[in-house]
C-alpha cells in the first residue's frame, strides 16, 4: 500500500491550494495515509483536516524528530511540491521514493535551478497534477480547496463574536488589507479612501489581520472594526462566511477567506490573478502599469509598485458598489 508524503514548505496560499491534491490522492487510493511537511506558519490551516492524516510543522531544528516520524509512519512516496532541494532529501532520508527529485536551492531569498514547468491554467491544477508521478494516467479533476475543522470551543467564539457585532453594523465587509510581500500590498492611503466612502454608507468594515497588523490597521483612515490578532486562520474560514463582502490584497488569508465563497474583490499588481486568484473572485487591478505581472517578490521597477499605485480607489470603490447594490 502507498502512502503518500506532500512536502509543500512555501506560503500559506500554496498550501491552501494544495489541499485539492490531498483530496484527488484519498479518491484515489483511499486506503492510504496522506501526509504534509509545511512551514510552521501554514501549520494552523491544516489541523483536524478531512484529508490529511499527518501534519509535519517543519523546523530546521526539529527537522531529524521529523525524519523519524515520517520513517516510523511508513510513507512509501513523496512528492515535492516546492520544488527544494532540501526537500527531496528529506523526504529521502525518510524512507520514500522521491517522485519528482526537487533541484531548487534558495539563497538571500533568490530561488536558483528554477523546476521544470508543469503545463496548467491555475495553481490549483497545477498543484493537484503533481499526482501524475504516481498515477500515470490521472486525469485532472477540480477540487476546491478545504481548511482544517474548528472545535467546539472555537466556534462559539466566532458565534459569540458574529452576535455582539451584528449589533453594531449593517453590513458585514471584511477587509484584508496587508500582506508579507510588501509589492502585492495597496497603499494604505488607498485603503483609508475606500474606508471612507463606506463610512459614508453607513457601513463599519471589519478588518483582519496577524498581531502585528494591529497598528498598520489602526492607522488606516476612518471609522473601522479591527480583529487582527483575534482569530486563528481556521477560525477565519468559518468566521468568513458571515461575511458580505471581503476585500482583500492578494495574500494568503485571501486563499483562506475564499473557501468560504463569499463575494470578494481581489487587489492584484505583480502576479498573474488568472493564475493565483480565486475562480469567484472580482479582479482589480490597474489598467496602464508597464511592468505589471513581473511574478516578483521584490519590486525591481524604477518606480516603486507602480503597478498597485496605479490601481486607484475609485475603481475599487466602483466594484464596490456594484456587490454591495
Amino acid at each position: 500500500m502507498k502512502n503518500i508524503l506532500v512536502v509543500n514548505r512555501l506560503g500559506i496560499g500554496d498550501v491552501v491550494l494544495t489541499t485539492p491534491l490531498a483530496q484527488a490522492i484519498k479518491q484515489h487510493l483511499p486506503n492510504a495515509l496522506v501526509g504534509l511537511v509545511a512551514a510552521p506558519k501554514s501549520a494552523d490551516i491544516l489541523k483536524n483536516h478531512p484529508y490529511i492524516d499527518d501534519l509535519f510543522a517543519y523546523q530546521k531544528y526539529s527537522k531529524e524528530d521529523i525524519i523519524e516520524q515520517i520513517s516510523k509512519n511508513k510513507y512509501t512516496d513523496a512528492l515535492i511540491l516546492d520544488e527544494r532541494l532540501t526537500s527531496s532529501l528529506l523526504a529521502w532520508r525518510a524512507g520514500c521514493k522521491v517522485r519528482n527529485i526537487g533541484k531548487v536551492i534558495s539563497v538571500f531569498g533568490r530561488r536558483w535551478l528554477k523546476p521544470k514547468s508543469i503545463q496548467s491554467d491555475s495553481a490549483i491544477q497545477y498543484y493537484i497534477k503533481y499526482l501524475r508521478y504516481i498515477l500515470k494516467d490521472y486525469k485532472y479533476q477540480c477540487f476546491a480547496p478545504t481548511i482544517g475543522d474548528i472545535t467546539d470551543e472555537e466556534s462559539n467564539k466566532i458565534n459569540n463574536w458574529v452576535n455582539e457585532i451584528n449589533n453594531t453594523v449593517s453590513k458585514k465587509i471584511l477587509i484584508i488589507p496587508r500582506g508579507v510581500t510588501e509589492n502585492k500590498n495597496w497603499p494604505i492611503e488607498y485603503f483609508g479612501i475606500v474606508n471612507k466612502h463606506l463610512n459614508s454608507k453607513g457601513i463599519i468594515p471589519i478588518y483582519t489581520g496577524a498581531e502585528q497588523d494591529i497598528e498598520y490597521i489602526n492607522s488606516i483612515k476612518g471609522k473601522k472594526n479591527n480583529i487582527a490578532g483575534k482569530f486563528n486562520l481556521r477560525e477565519l474560514a468559518v468566521l468568513a462566511k458571515e461575511m458580505d463582502v471581503c476585500i482583500t490584497v492578494c495574500t494568503g488569508p485571501m486563499h483562506i477567506v475564499a473557501t468560504s465563497s463569499i463575494p470578494m474583490i481581489a487587489l492584484y499588481g505583480p502576479t498573474d490573478p488568472s493564475f493565483w486568484a480565486p475562480p469567484h473572485a472580482t479582479i482589480a487591478k490597474a489598467d496602464q502599469a508597464p511592468c505589471q505581472m513581473c511574478k516578483s517578490t521584490h519590486c525591481k521597477y524604477e518606480k516603486k509598485y507602480d503597478c498597485m499605485h496605479k490601481l486607484t480607489p475609485d475603481k475599487v470603490i466602483t466594484l464596490i458598489d456594484k456587490l454591495l447594490n
